[in-house]
């Protein structure tokens, strides 16, 4: 997305990689309702979202997420 705003620190020591890919992937979903927002020239806050497709986005997408980050060898795994 090409206007930023401002973020919160989030503590993710804490969390299990899983939980960390699936924060991801709601980023990476709500990047990109705001890029298709800015290329149609859409207010974001006017756009109806839709709660289903995107959990549907993010059960998808985290396990890829996942995947990439930590399912490799020699990554340590560890579930809370």
């Amino acid at each position: 997305m090409k206007k930023q705003t401002k973020f919160t620190v989030a503590n993710i020591e804490k969390m299990a990689p899983y939980e960390i890919s699936r924060w991801a992937a709601l980023q990476e979903a709500m990047d990109i309702i705001g890029d298709k927002c800015e290329e149609r020239g859409i207010d974001f806050n006017k756009v109806d979202i839709k709660p289903l497709e995107i959990q549907r986005y993010v059960d998808h997408a985290s396990d890829n997420i996942f995947q990439v980050n930590f399912g490799r060898k020699g990554v340590e795994v560890s579930e809370k």
